[in-house]
């Protein structure tokens, strides 16, 4: 776990550096990441001398240069690293990450991907589909839920409580013309598939809009399905990123006792804590 060894961590969204610091020892056979390769490559006879630097070695690799110390990270644990001032404007002074340092109107880089070189609007496959948005008149977003990371936290009791149950997010304008309040039960579905939530209606929408939070595991949900059932499985054009954000759906009322989920048969109930 992150308590039990040392890691340098960049920065993500800011623009510091964090000296992660063990704060026990891990139990039984447990190591880190960097160990089980050192040991992986020793097991294979790989004699490269990278495989034997320590993680203290490697965060001292990645600090040479920085305006911090590892001694000093030590000390203080953080540090701003970018060099960017607060306050600043991205590549105001020094040009742009190119060969010419300029910014790039027509990238024969691009164009050497079968990319449109041009700056543009490449319109989404589904959501500005007409003949799709007949049979599916909704876009669904499916943002991070605050209370889960990804898959790792949902099925942690803690954090489902938090997160709560699966529900999708609908304007008052799309709710109304389907007959749905807020906590109805909902089944929505696609050609792909389908999964149940219930209602949040919810200004935060845009009309023709829904959203639901992802990472729900599909064995603690509703029907054994999650928003996953109506997604598509393509890659954007430029970087071959998924397209988790672009499919089309509709949203129809359900009895409210297709919500229950039962729980897995092969899980242990949280523990009650006496007293």
């Amino acid at each position: 776990m992150q308590p039990e060894h040392l890691d340098l961590q960049t920065s993500y969204g800011h623009h510091y550096t964090t000296l992660n610091l063990p704060a026990t020892r891990a139990p039984g056979e447990a190591l880190p990441n960097t160990e089980i390769f050192r040991r992986i490559a020793a097991a294979l006879g790989i004699d490269d001398p990278a495989f034997r630097d320590s993680d203290e070695d490697l965060a001292r690799q990645l600090l040479a240069g920085a305006p911090i110390t590892y001694e000093e990270l030590r000390e203080r644990t953080y540090a701003r690293l970018t060099g960017v001032p607060v306050g600043s404007a991205p590549y105001a002074e020094g040009g742009f990450p190119t060969p010419d340092g300029r910014a790039r109107l027509h990238d024969p880089e691009l164009a050497a991907l079968g990319v449109d070189p041009l700056p543009g609007y490449t319109p989404p496959a589904e959501a500005a589909d007409p003949e799709l948005a007949r049979r599916f008149p909704l876009t669904l977003l499916a943002p991070a839920n605050r209370y889960l990371m990804n898959s790792t936290f949902a099925s942690l009791p803690w954090h489902t409580r938090r997160a709560g149950p699966p529900r999708v997010h609908l304007h008052p304008a799309d709710a109304a013309p389907r007959g749905l309040a807020d906590g109805d039960a909902v089944r929505v579905h696609n050609d792909r598939g389908a999964f149940l939530a219930a209602v949040a209606v919810d200004e935060a929408a845009r009309p023709g809009l829904a959203f639901t939070y992802k990472t729900y595991w599909a064995r603690r949900s509703p029907g054994r399905s999650t928003v996953n059932a109506v997604t598509g499985v393509r890659d954007t054009d430029l970087g071959e990123a998924p397209t988790f954000h672009d499919r089309r759906v509709e949203v129809e009322p359900v009895a409210a006792g297709l919500l229950t989920a039962e729980p897995p048969a092969d899980e242990v109930a949280e523990p009650v804590a006496a007293g």
